[in-house]
């Protein structure tokens, strides 16, 4: 009876090796970083793994998850899953995962799961075996290390936004502000400019100035180059200039009537001087206006008729009498 176990255990044990080489298998590889030794596994700073799934026909699996949940490790999910047909019939599914140790010294990794499904039925889960890391400080000796080693944590400035109520009471200031400046440019006092006054007799008296611009008038001897209606237009503008700064009279916004009205009546107490006046403006104004031409020597006698005007009608001295005592 003996003899006839032995065969049958083996055949058992041939047939569940035989099987289990036929169920997904999970393997783990811990990817080496530039510049580092294989053993540099320093604190916080990412260790990258690659996850090999071999899928035999007919299965189909989950992606890999950690067998448990540890404090000590961080488990993320790193670049998009490849796969290729594996040969024989199935596949080979590649993952890749980042673990970022958290404490010190000797750290135990518990592997991935993978759970997997039988086209024809059933179902199961195939596990990776552990990974021993040791982790190191990054600075080599702890013990060494000083207060300047240590840094605080970093302040990340935080950009100003102008909230959507901030908008609004902008706008209301820039409009009171434009209110204000309004306000006082209309309340104040417009400032008037005044010219300063132009003294049109150049310090002469008007009468000094009128009999030498009557001197001028003559020496230019309009009427021989045939400027009858200038030079009685020169004259006219002579005799008006002077009665305005005589009698303080707008004269040259008067019409002749006007003017004679006006100045005559300050020339009361000189006989025939406002009848004189008006035969001189009148007869400048037949040649302005009416266009007549007298002679040369009609016009050279009204400017001596205008000199003796300005001569009679000119301010006097006082007149001294002398008082003697009895």
């Amino acid at each position: 009876m003996s003899r006839l176990l032995i065969p049958v255990l083996l055949l058992l044990s041939a047939w569940v090796a035989a099987r289990g080489a036929d169920l997904p298998q999970v393997e783990v590889e811990r990817l080496p970083v530039p510049g580092d030794a294989p053993s540099d596994i320093h604190l916080g700073e990412p260790v990258f793994l690659r996850v090999t799934v071999r899928l035999p026909a007919g299965y189909q699996a989950a992606p890999p998850q950690p067998v448990a949940e540890q404090d000590e490790l961080v488990v993320q999910p790193g670049a998009v899953p490849q796969g290729s047909a594996r040969p024989g019939g199935g596949m080979i599914q590649v993952f890749s995962f980042e673990l970022i140790p958290l404490e010190l010294g000797q750290v135990t990794f518990s592997g991935f799961k993978v759970p997997w499904r039988l086209d024809g039925g059933g179902a199961g889960e195939s596990v990776s075996g552990p990974l021993a890391l040791t982790i190191l400080a990054t600075i080599e000796d702890p013990a060494a290390a000083t207060a300047a080693d240590i840094r605080g944590p970093a302040v990340i400035p935080v950009p100003f936004r102008l909230p959507g109520w901030g908008f609004g009471l902008l706008l209301l200031v820039l409009a009171a502000g434009l209110w204000f400046w309004w306000w006082r440019r209309r309340s104040r006092p417009a400032v008037t400019v005044v010219p300063p006054a132009v003294d049109p007799f150049g310090g002469l008296d008007p009468a000094a100035w009128a009999l030498a611009a009557l001197d001028t008038l003559a020496r230019d001897d309009v009427l021989a180059r045939g400027g009858t209606v200038v030079f009685h237009v020169r004259l006219a503008d002579i005799l008006r200039r002077y009665l305005g700064g005589r009698y303080n009279v707008p004269t040259l916004e008067r019409t002749t009537s006007e003017l004679v009205y006006d100045a005559g009546a300050q020339m009361e107490r000189l006989p025939g001087s406002r009848s004189s006046l008006r035969d001189l403006l009148m007869a400048c104004d037949l040649v302005k206006f009416a266009r007549r031409k007298p002679l040369p020597g009609v016009s050279r006698e009204l400017l001596g008729r205008t000199r003796t005007f300005v001569e009679e009608t000119r301010p006097r001295p006082p007149v001294e009498t002398a008082v003697s005592g009895s």
